[in-house]
């Protein structure tokens, strides 16, 4: 050991010829089998000194979060006392510049992310969570893998990919976009349907709904947010809808021609 350096130690008694002890959570140091006999008349027991009034059998350094166990710990269970990885929030998103959350795990000292090759920094919250910071930016439409790459208080490191964790879907991309039906030519009305968004997005106007009936040519903007708040907009935008008549020049109803006539065709939605 090291001095001035933080270690996680578990000892095992498992019987009084069976003590072992894990440092780190690494390769078990199997302890002296010499017999140690508990008093069953002296419960008491001293940690971080041996017995006696002399100063020099206690342990020179710091010793908390002490616990003691009745039974003896499995090897996932010594695993999460050393070290539980934080999680992080799955995310679609309609922004290049989301900012990503997860929470923190007990012992984690520092968390962050890579996301195509770049890495970004966090900061805890203050509510037990951690959030990218600075603000990511330059996301295209795109579907990202996440590599959580954290360090406990003991200076060990791990990491935990999210495969597909972040999905960045902007306005009008083939992510977020709107369907029209129908889409040519028509003298009925039109119907706009905002598609392509992940179900926690909300539609603040429009009555929530993500179908928008156009009676007329002309424009219609959906606004919502996503689950962390973020707003957003996109625009629907129509020009299909012909309600009135063609007319017709160079020949009078119920006349009779025997000759050459022109006839002239009008129509305000062709050109």
């Amino acid at each position: 050991m090291t001095a001035n350096k933080r270690y996680h130690v578990i000892g095992v008694f498992a019987s009084t010829t069976s003590r072992t002890i894990y440092v780190d959570n690494a390769n078990p140091v199997v302890g002296s089998t010499q017999a140690v006999t508990f008093v069953s008349t002296n419960p008491r027991r001293r940690i971080g000194a041996t017995p006696g009034s002399s100063t020099t059998n206690y342990f020179s350094g710091n010793i908390d979060e002490v616990r003691v166990y009745s039974g003896i710990l499995s090897t996932g269970y010594r695993q999460n006392i050393f070290m539980i990885p934080p999680t992080f929030d799955p995310l679609t998103t309609f922004t290049g510049t989301p900012t990503l959350y997860g929470e923190l795990t007990p012992k984690i000292q520092t968390v962050s992310l890579v996301i195509s090759g770049i890495t970004y920094a966090t900061t805890g919250d203050g509510q037990g969570r951690w959030k990218t910071l600075p603000i990511i930016t330059g996301l295209t439409n795109n579907t990202y893998n996440v590599t959580v790459n954290y360090t406990n208080i003991y200076g060990k490191t791990g990491s935990t990919i999210y495969t597909g964790g972040l999905i960045i879907a902007l306005p009008g991309s083939t992510g977020l976009h709107i369907d029209y039906v129908p889409t040519g030519w028509t003298s009925g009305n039109i119907i706009a349907t905002m598609t392509g968004f992940d179900p926690t997005y909300m539609i603040i106007n429009n009555g929530g709904s993500s179908l928008y009936t156009f009676t007329g040519n002309g424009n219609f903007t959906y606004q919502f947010v996503d689950k962390r708040g973020t707003s957003g907009s996109i625009t629907a935008t129509t020009t299909g809808i012909d309600r009135i008549q063609p007319t017709f020049a160079g020949i009078i109803s119920g006349a009779t021609y025997t000759g050459n006539i022109t006839i002239t065709f009008a129509d305000t939605n062709l050109s």
